[in-house]
């Protein structure tokens, strides 16, 4: 059987359990490359099963930082990432806050902060699209980004969470970002649309199947059965009312 070249393929080529743990933390999150750096410790609630952005202020032993929308924002983990976490913390450096810092470099990067000469123009942990590159290659995958993580898993949720929900979990200013930049049509959308179609003829009994009343689909909009507000032109069952237009 032919493999399908995707996130396993790349996870499976990963060389140490932190890359493993980095890539499905982005996948299944969708967080911000910067996020995932400054990604701590004490951001993860374990219990909760939570992983939560916000800025590092006021602290000798964190990088000063601030993510991009500004605002706090917490993003559920699956079970199968809480323990990825979990493994990685069992083997990560001691009294190193940070997830995926190695205790050299946070060791490097601390002493810079020190001394004023850390800039947020630096990279927390660096390197990381050189490794990407070198985890495509030995996975036989010719191109991606680390930003195709992030993009695959809003469009992973947009396939089972409304639009609204996408939204605050990207942490986007605006839905119009989310819908036009992260949310992919795929063959399987295709499909799913062809069985919603196929669903509401087989119960309005189309082809060999009996007409049956009680299974036809409700449709305000179709039948002007819905009462439409002026302003937004949203349908509310229970009234004859017919909308302003039929566009």
């Amino acid at each position: 059987m032919k493999r399908i070249l995707g996130f396993l393929t790349l996870i499976d080529a990963s060389p140490t359990l932190k890359w493993k743990v980095f890539l499905s933390l982005l996948y299944t999150t969708g967080l911000r490359l910067d996020e995932a750096r400054h990604l701590t410790w004490a951001d993860i609630d374990f219990e909760q099963a939570i992983v939560r952005v916000s800025a590092k202020r006021n602290s000798k032993s964190l990088v000063p930082w601030e993510p991009k929308d500004h605002e706090i924002r917490h993003i559920p983990l699956c079970q199968e990432m809480t323990g990825l976490l979990t493994q990685r913390q069992e083997k990560a450096p001691e009294r190193v806050p940070y997830v995926f810092l190695t205790a050299e470099r946070y060791a490097h990067v601390m002493e810079l902060v020190g001394k004023g000469k850390w800039s947020q123009e630096k990279d927390l942990i660096n390197n990381v699209l050189r490794s990407l590159k070198v985890i495509r290659r030995r996975a036989g995958i010719s191109h991606c980004t680390i930003h195709d993580f992030r993009r695959s898993c809003i469009t992973n949720w947009a396939r089972q969470l409304p639009a609204p929900v996408v939204q605050k979990l990207a942490g986007h200013a605006s839905l119009e970002t989310t819908m036009k930049y992260y949310i992919v049509v795929q063959e399987v959308d295709l499909e799913s649309a062809r069985c919603v179609g196929s669903k509401y003829l087989s119960g309005a009994g189309v082809g060999d199947r009996q007409f049956d009343l009680d299974r036809r689909p409700t449709d305000p909009k179709l039948t002007h059965s819905g009462k439409f507000d002026s302003k937004s032109q949203t349908s509310v069952s229970g009234s004859k009312s017919q909308p302003p237009d039929y566009k």
